[in-house]
Order: structure tokens, then sequence, then C-alpha cells
């Protein structure tokens, strides 16, 4: 009867360690998987910000665009409504 509870003893020792293995591999597997999860967050939140900057980039390309083609008429406007000056002669010094 000894023979037999030594026996049952060892066995609950033998699943207990392996329990504890088990729920050491399971935790190491979670953890890996919430790192990865940060890496992805912080990939997706680079491509996001890079299209964001992309886009301020062409939104600031159009509009200088218009800018220059604006002031460019207005400029045209103005040069060609303003009255030339006559060229004058510039007294010698000699």
């Amino acid at each position: 009867m000894s023979r037999h509870l030594n026996t049952r003893t060892r066995q609950r020792g033998l699943v207990l360690v392996s329990s504890l293995l088990l729920l050491l591999v399971v935790t190491m597997l979670a953890l890996a998987m919430f790192r990865s999860m940060g890496l992805a967050e912080k990939i997706s939140g680079n491509v996001r910000e890079k299209q964001r900057a992309l886009h301020a980039a062409v939104v600031a390309e159009q509009y200088a665009e218009w800018w220059l083609s604006n002031t460019a008429i207005h400029r045209r406007r103005r040069w060609s409504a303003m009255p030339r000056p006559t060229p004058t002669r510039a007294p010698s010094r000699f």
C-alpha cells in the first residue's frame, strides 16, 4: 500500500511540474503575440503619417501653383494699365 501511495505522489508532482511548464510556454507565446501587435501598430501609424505628409505636400504644391498663377495675372494687368515712363538722358559729367 505504501508503494502505491508513493507512486501517486510522484505522479501528482509530475503533473504539477508539467502544468507549470505548459503555463510558462503559453505565457511566453502571449507576450510574443502582444509585442508583435505593438510592432504592427507602429508600422500602421508610420504608414498613416507618411500618407498625411504626402497629402500635405501635394496640397501645398497646388496652392503654390494657384498663388503663382493668380499673382502673375494681377501683375500683368497692373503693368499694362500703368503709363510707361519716358526714357531720360542722364547728365554727363564731362
